[in-house]
């Protein structure tokens, strides 16, 4: 099998070009406007699956279960952009800031594995 992606785009919503191989695994790059990281990946943010901070890029290997791999996937995106957001050169996000973020960011990956044909 081959890999498929697509760029899904929504209003007041970040661009989330998404990528699943043939094995099933998932990568995805969150383009956020505004996100100016001043610091690298964590240990602990690649573990999880966090690859990059600008723009906020994750991935995640093959799992057996769809439900499973579609939630870690939402997990690890908010996560990256969040911290993305929490160390952009001068930001000091609010809670609700960061939950607003978070919010956007699942929407817009649940809009995204739709479009890619997966049963979300």
């Amino acid at each position: 099998m081959s890999d498929t992606t697509i760029i899904y785009e929504a209003a007041s919503g970040p661009r989330i070009t998404l990528t699943k191989s043939g094995g099933g695994a998932f990568s995805a790059v969150v383009e956020v406007a505004g996100l100016n990281p001043v610091r690298s990946v964590s240990a602990d943010e690649r573990r999880a699956g966090v690859v990059a901070l600008s723009p906020p890029t994750v991935r995640l290997p093959a799992i057996a279960s769809a439900k499973e791999a579609h939630r870690q996937l939402i997990d690890v995106a908010c996560r990256a952009v969040g911290s993305a957001l929490a160390s952009s050169d001068g930001a000091d996000p609010s809670p609700g800031e960061l939950v607003m973020v978070s919010l956007r960011v699942a929407f817009a990956m649940r809009g995204a594995l739709r479009e890619l044909g997966e049963d979300i």
